[in-house]
């Protein structure tokens, strides 16, 4: 069952591209402004807030308006500079997203005590590190070797 919704969460819809960290993390960062009582924000904004480049952001931009997900305010201005806000749309695709994905945690949590999952998730940290330490001496190992190598300058 946790498959089955994993599939479809990722891999079966055909707007896979919108359950990207990217898309949801604008979603949210959309939704926290209009709670604050924005108007909606501009590209340059949105940028800062998913820490992605304005380039990066203006495509995403242009296809989550397609999709219905924001809209972008009125003006004689530059697109890029104007007011993006969330639509109702991109509120329910928010909605579903985050109600999937507690399910999914629910049920995979089912299977064992808040403790054993505590256990699992020190042990993956600890195997993060070593990785990281791992790639950090490959890294040495090859500037070393980069630095002892015989130059030819002639």
């Amino acid at each position: 069952m946790i498959v089955e919704q994993y599939h479809a969460l990722w891999h079966v819809q055909p707007e896979i591209h919108y359950s990207s960290g990217l898309v949801i993390a604008t979603l949210r960062a959309l939704v926290a402004d209009e709670e604050a009582g924005g108007s909606g924000l501009p590209q340059s904004a949105i940028a800062l807030e998913v820490n992605r480049s304005p380039v990066l952001v203006t495509r995403l931009m242009k296809e989550m308006e397609a999709a219905g997900f924001v809209e972008r305010g009125q003006g004689k201005f530059d697109h890029r500079q104007r007011a993006v806000r969330i639509t109702a749309k991109g509120q329910a695709h928010l909605t579903t997203f985050d109600d999937l994905k507690a399910s999914i945690g629910e049920q995979i949590f089912a299977y064992g005590t808040p403790e054993v999952w505590e256990q699992v998730t020190d042990c993956l940290e600890h195997v993060g590190a070593v990785l990281k330490s791992f790639g950090e001496a490959r890294r040495q190992d090859a500037s070393t070797a980069a630095s002892l190598a015989p130059r030819n300058d002639g």
